[in-house]
């Protein structure tokens, strides 16, 4: 299979995150849930490979390298509504 991460001239269409506003390509996990990823990948240890999967879909595979590589970071890390408010409903409870 063909990585996202591989330089191309196609990029997938990014739509942006209804809390903060952000772009984020919505993916597949390898449990079948859909989850939004942060379109630049970024290097890392650990992350996700964005791959192209059936009828146009994106597949998240988990992959963790030995030493780092560009690789895409869920939006769930990286959203500031979403970073902010879990932050509040840790420390009340």
């Amino acid at each position: 299979m063909r990585s996202l991460n591989v330089v191309s001239d196609a990029r997938p269409a990014t739509l942006p995150c209804p809390r903060c506003g952000w772009p984020v390509l919505w993916a597949t996990t390898a449990r079948g849930k859909r989850a939004p990823f942060d379109p630049d990948p970024v290097p890392t240890r650990a992350g996700f490979r964005l791959e192209p999967g059936r009828a146009g879909e994106l597949r998240a595979r988990f992959t963790r390298a030995p030493a780092l590589m560009p690789l895409h970071v869920s939006h769930f890390a990286t959203c500031l509504p979403l970073v902010r408010d879990g932050a509040r409903a840790r420390t009340r409870g």
